[in-house]
């Protein structure tokens, strides 16, 4: 509650508009539990863990927002999201397709402990975030945040809530590992299933509260940017990966999942282009009924190849 409150806060007082500020700030913080899950599983040389945290939670963000926004919010609240977000929408699309396309592919190269396909991933993130923040700056909806509280007080609650939502987050790599271990499950499906759902939390409680205090923009974006960040967070992870790079380290079920991730987003991109249609409803249940069970099939998918 505190992180978004005061995320929207600063988002109004500096200009600097809902989506840049969910995609970029609570991006960021929201995504500290699977940078800290990935990089820990990296050093413990489970880079399938650490990719299947990712993906997976990739996958679930999307489900989960088309989720949130139709039963918390209505079909009518796709109209009023702003046109920028399709901005936040196609970074988080193409790092996931860049990622993928690594993990397929099993690039290697690695230079001591920075490998070409990290640096490609952080790079793109970046020059993306600085596309976003100029087509968006200043974008909010028409309910924009009116409080007394300082800009001060706002940064001071958000520093606070992320560090809060960072902190114990690398124990849960070790435990993920040991239980896949004596339960025989491959660290991809963990990774996916377990690990994600957990990780994930934070996106759901703080896009469920941009809901409720009517920020649909900064819900929307926050998911998108955390997607975002979540491709860097495995980027990062890499540097903690010895041998190579840890994405020519991945089983079938890490790669499937990195795949169903590009298409989720794929989908989550088409959703918000049907915004407009006249037949809102009808069309927004549609689509978050076939997110859902794409969803569905890609779990399924990646535990038969696991």
């Amino acid at each position: 509650m505190g992180l978004t409150r005061s995320a929207d806060i600063i988002a109004t007082k500096t200009g600097w508009g809902r989506i840049w500020v969910g995609a970029l700030l609570l991006g960021i913080a929201t995504s500290l539990p699977e940078l800290a899950t990935a990089a820990a599983a990296a050093h413990m040389g489970a880079p399938n863990l650490a990719t299947g945290n990712v993906f997976g939670a990739n996958m679930l963000n999307i489900s989960k927002l088309s989720l949130l926004m139709l039963v918390l919010a209505g079909p009518s609240v796709f109209k009023n999201l702003s046109s920028q977000q399709i901005w936040a929408i196609l970074l988080a699309l193409f790092l996931t397709i860049i990622a993928t396309l690594f993990s397929v592919f099993g690039i290697g190269l690695k230079w001591i402990l920075v490998s070409p396909a990290s640096i490609i991933l952080i790079f793109v993130y970046v020059i993306g975030s600085r596309i976003v923040f100029k087509k968006s700056a200043g974008a909010s909806s028409p309910e924009a945040s009116h409080t007394s509280r300082s800009i001060s007080w706002a940064w001071t609650i958000f520093l606070i809530s992320a560090l809060l939502i960072f902190m114990g987050s690398p124990l849960l790599a070790y435990s993920a590992k040991e239980i896949a271990a004596n339960l025989q499950i491959a660290n991809s499906f963990m990774g996916v299933i377990t690990v994600a759902f957990i990780t994930s939390m934070p996106e759901l409680v703080v896009a469920g509260t941009a809901l409720r205090i009517k920020a649909p923009d900064l819900a929307f974006a926050l998911i998108y940017g955390t997607n975002a960040f979540n491709i860097v967070a495995l980027a990062i992870a890499d540097f903690f990966f010895m041998d190579s790079s840890i994405f020519a380290n991945l089983d079938n079920g890490s790669v499937i999942a990195g795949i169903f991730a590009t298409i989720l987003t794929s989908l989550g991109l088409i959703h918000f282009l049907t915004r407009h249609y006249k037949s809102t409803a009808s069309v927004q249940t549609f689509a978050t009924t076939c997110i859902v069970l794409t969803w569905g099939f890609g779990i399924l998918i990646v535990f038969l190849q696991s």
